[in-house]
């Protein structure tokens, strides 16, 4: 599927760019200006997506880190490789991103923020350096994994293939001053001492939310963000192309949203809804990637794997269900139109919680499959906001998604676990800082 035809599409061996590529927890896409938010939260970011390429809708393949982190490091779905929580970890016969530029002659490194990239996941598979600053206080990650990682670039013994993880988003929301009160000064009463236990205890439709604590939540979100994009500012601008060094391919996304009571919910995890699924996608690449290139047709994480191998002109495996985005990327910044239909979007929390989106004549639907409640479907053309279940007015359309969802293999898939992936125990000290995150749940399923 990947070719290295880079006369016409990539580079040359001796040309193949250095490629960083970084995953903020928790990111919602209209959370962030350059997707239209009208809080200023990321003009880094923003800077950064002006000068290369916007994808202007990009979803991530669960709401949940673990399994969308696999599918960005494998190209596959969920179900294919089975590593849907902390307790699952990717298999060693999976052929990673890094493992692939490894092979091709490239530095590999990693820094991450969340317990999640523990030992035993499989994550670190074809990384030479793969460290974790979970252990730090949250506000002094991104600032340590910022630091190590320009250490790394400045030895500029290229090419170099990293990955970064970037944890600030994600609960509990505490971001330092100035960013804490930047958009909210006067504290609703009572005031949510630990977000984490207010919004797991809160992440339930029949629990509602006043309004100020939900706006206090919102705004507290938004600082993180803003805290964070001063540590992608520093990073950033340590990849400014210069003479005589090789250029830098940076790539920013993010593994899924967050909720803020739009469908009942707080956090995410739990379900499939698009502000959960929504993420940001940036492409940058100076020389290569024209600057205001903004890409309309739906794509999701899976595609960001063939797209960086196809850049890089490296050979990868067939038969993945990604495309690469390569050729849009380096198009002049001529764009596919807005009514170019996209491939079918799967995302999934297990086997049988998973969602499919597809177009289909008179309108972009939405298939749901959930073990614990009924089906349903939505058209997002007319209702982007997820309001109205058509399950029972449009059964055509949901046969349609059903027959989709078994010709891509999910429903079968949903009757046994996925061969590749490996149950792996995790310790009570592992247990206890998940359940510091908000993941009670699977802290308590996990072996």
């Amino acid at each position: 599927m990947v070719a290295a035809a880079w006369l016409t599409v990539g580079c040359g061996a001796e040309l193949r760019p250095n490629v960083l590529l970084i995953s903020i927890d928790t990111l919602r896409a209209d959370h962030l200006d350059v997707y239209g938010y009208a809080r200023e939260t990321a003009p880094a970011l923003t800077q950064l997506a002006r000068a290369g390429a916007l994808f202007d809708r990009s979803y991530s393949q669960s709401s949940s880190t673990v399994p969308t982190h696999a599918s960005l490091f494998t190209g596959r779905f969920p179900f294919q490789h089975g590593a849907y929580h902390v307790g699952l970890s990717v298999s060693d016969a999976e052929l990673t991103l890094a493992e692939l530029f490894s092979q091709a002659g490239y530095r590999t490194f990693a820094a991450t923020s969340s317990v999640r990239f523990r030992g035993q996941t499989g994550f670190d598979q074809g990384f030479d350096v793969f460290e974790r600053f979970d252990e730090l206080a949250k506000n002094q990650r991104s600032a340590a994994v910022t630091t190590r990682v320009l250490e790394w670039v400045a030895a500029d013994d290229g090419p170099w293939f990293g990955f970064v993880h970037y944890f600030d988003p994600h609960q509990p929301y505490a971001p330092p001053e100035p960013w804490r009160t930047r958009w909210h000064r006067g504290l609703p009463r009572p005031t949510p001492e630990a977000t984490s236990d207010y919004l797991y205890f809160f992440d339930r439709p029949e629990r509602p939310v006043p309004a100020d604590v939900l706006e206090y939540l919102r705004a507290l979100y938004d600082g993180e963000i803003g805290f964070l994009d001063s540590q992608l500012e520093r990073l950033f601008a340590s990849l400014a192309p210069q003479p005589g060094r090789r250029g830098s391919l940076v790539v920013v996304t993010s593994d899924h949203g967050e909720e803020f009571k739009e469908h009942g919910g707080l956090s995410h995890s739990r379900r499939l809804y698009e502000e959960l699924l929504r993420v940001p996608l940036v492409f940058w690449w100076p020389g290569r990637i024209a600057a205001g290139t903004r890409i309309a047709r739906p794509v999701q994480t899976v595609d960001v794997f063939p797209t960086l191998l196809e850049l890089a002109a490296i050979s990868g495996p067939e038969g993945l269900p990604g495309r690469s985005r390569a050729a849009e990327l380096l198009s002049s910044g001529h764009a596919p139109s807005p009514e170019s239909p996209g491939d079918p979007v799967l995302a999934q929390i297990h086997e049988s919680r998973w969602a499919l989106t597809a177009e289909l004549e008179g309108g972009r639907f939405k298939y749901v499959s959930r073990d614990d409640v009924p089906h349903r479907l939505f058209d997002l053309t007319t209702d982007p906001g997820e309001r109205r279940d058509l399950l029972a007015e449009r059964p055509a359309v949901a046969r349609a998604l059903r027959a989709l969802a078994a010709e891509i293999g999910v429903e079968a898939a949903s009757e046994t676990q996925a061969p590749g992936s490996r149950p792996e125990p995790i310790s009570e000290a592992v247990r206890e800082r998940l359940r510091e995150i908000g993941y009670v749940e699977e802290a308590e399923a996990a072996p």
